[in-house]
């Protein structure tokens, strides 16, 4: 004869019963492996089903029971029996549960199996689950369409408050959540972003390798654009300028009227006149420099030449910090030649000689001798310090940044700034007759026309894609809005 041991739950006591030739139930339930502490996940939106495998091995033919309970839980216990809907049969092997149908939060789903004989064994089996929020769905514009055609002088409205789906509430709640909005521009793969974080619309921060939509743009953000910069300094130095010549002006008839009045008998301070007249030199100077430097722009034609202004815009955000590292080490170079060797070399005699001296080093323009001579251990071992951290270090990081810019500005060349130049001078002569149009250019033309519209549709393949996902998108959601309208007209 065989004995089974078995043990049961009742009324939290450990119970030792003896049962002749059965074995009690084994109840597994799918998923199984979860605790009160790490429950299985499932999203509000989504149906699920707790499956219940039973191993009942028993000589006897006996029936059995089976019972769903679900609880409550907190961090600590699950206590509290819930009342589910008169629709959920919870006396069947496995549990399915609609989607929206439990809130959020944690439970413990128990299944009881019972041998209905005269002493009634039970075993019980749990699992914990927990309810959690579903990813909302964003939507810009109405149906979550990718792609838009709007016009120049049209106002778009993008407003995912009105257009957004939560897939776990009937409504979506736009007051619940922050909104940041982000922009690129199409045919760049990536967001501007700075360190790794994107850059959201109206930062002003300029990421040069991604620029935003609406840099140089008007109608939504007025911003100073890189290219700007220059138009901005002429002008601070143009009216800086127009105002200190006025007040120049104004001083000189001052002056000259006083001179007429005394005859030059009378003391008259002019070092702040002369030092405002300097300021004035130097303002001109400026505006000269700014403008000279603009007309860079006429000569964007010439792709060498683009190519290099291309470079100094994606090596500027680069080259910022670089000049303030390089700046503090010159700096600690240079009070360390002055203060070793300011009495002893004549190019150390002032921190202006000492600078200009440190300059011709690192233009490997030097007279060695010198440093050996005023001082035969610190003047080699300042020498090769220098050589090696600002030489070899700074010059090689310099180079590799001008170079890695170099790459990015030649790969990213927008080559319509040289066809631009060559289309206005064809239309030039054809309008001025110096060249005529033949039929070979007429025939020519048309041929351009029909291969692009015809012999290269894989250009188009990605507007193509576009377009499908749309319809796609479309199509899913009005079937998802015809199936909560039919779940609402049951109800």
């Amino acid at each position: 004869m065989i004995i089974i041991s078995e043990e049961i739950i009742f009324k939290h006591k450990l119970i030792k019963r003896f049962v002749k030739d059965c074995y009690y139930p084994r109840v597994t339930l799918v998923p199984s492996t979860s605790t009160l502490s790490s429950p299985i996940q499932f999203p509000r939106s989504q149906d699920f089903t707790i499956v219940s495998l039973i191993e009942f091995i028993c000589n006897q033919k006996l029936s059995m029971t089976t019972k769903w309970i679900i609880n409550n839980c907190t961090t600590i216990m699950c206590s509290d029996s819930i009342q589910l809907d008169p629709t959920i049969n919870t006396k069947l092997s496995e549990l399915y549960i609609p989607s929206k149908t439990l809130p959020y939060g944690t439970y413990q789903f128990g299944l009881t199996v019972t041998m209905n004989s005269s002493l009634h064994y039970s075993t019980s089996s749990f699992v914990y689950v927990q309810i959690v929020p579903s990813n909302i769905i964003a939507n810009l514009v109405q149906f979550g369409t990718s792609m838009i055609t709007n016009g120049y002088k049209q106002d778009l409205l993008l407003d995912p408050g009105n257009y957004s789906v939560d897939p776990s509430e009937p409504v979506f709640n736009a007051s619940n959540w922050k909104y940041k909005y982000y922009c690129r521009i199409y045919g760049l793969y990536m967001f501007p972003n700075f360190q790794g974080s994107l850059i959201p619309i109206g930062d002003t921060t300029i990421d040069p390798l991604n620029p935003s939509c609406f840099i140089n743009r008007t109608g939504i953000y007025l911003r100073v654009s890189k290219s700007s910069e220059g138009e901005v300094g002429i002008i601070v130095c143009a009216w800086t300028s127009v105002g200190i010549y006025i007040w120049r002006y104004h001083q000189c008839e001052r002056i000259g009227q006083l001179f007429k009045e005394t005859n030059g008998y009378v003391y008259i301070n002019l070092q702040f006149a002369s030092y405002v007249n300097d300021v004035l030199t130097i303002l001109l100077g400026f505006s000269c420099f700014f403008g000279t430097i603009k007309a860079i722009k006429l000569l964007r034609f010439d792709q060498r030449l683009c190519i290099f202004i291309e470079t100094l815009k994606y090596a500027k955000t680069d080259l910022i910090p670089f000049s303030m590292m390089f700046s503090i080490i010159f700096i600690a170079f240079l009070s360390l030649f002055y203060l070793l060797f300011s009495g002893k070399i004549s190019s150390c005699s002032s921190l202006l000689d000492t600078a200009r001296m440190l300059f011709e080093i690192i233009l490997m323009k030097f007279d060695a001798d010198e440093l050996i001579e005023a001082s035969s251990f610190l003047g080699p071992f300042c020498f090769s310090l220098f050589i090696i951290l600002v030489i070899f270090i700074c010059m090689s990081m310099f180079l590799s940044i001008m170079n890695d810019n170099f790459r990015l500005a030649r790969e990213n060349l927008d080559s319509h700034k040289q066809q631009i130049f060559s289309f206005m001078l064809k239309k030039f002569q054809r309008w001025t007759g110096l060249k005529k149009i033949t039929d070979d250019n007429i025939h020519e033309e048309r041929d351009t026309i029909t291969r692009s519209e015809h012999l290269r549709p894989i250009e188009k393949f990605s507007e193509k894609i576009d377009q499908l996902l749309d319809a796609i998108n479309r199509l899913y959601m009005s079937q998802a809005m015809e199936r909560e309208r039919l779940k609402e007209t049951t109800i």
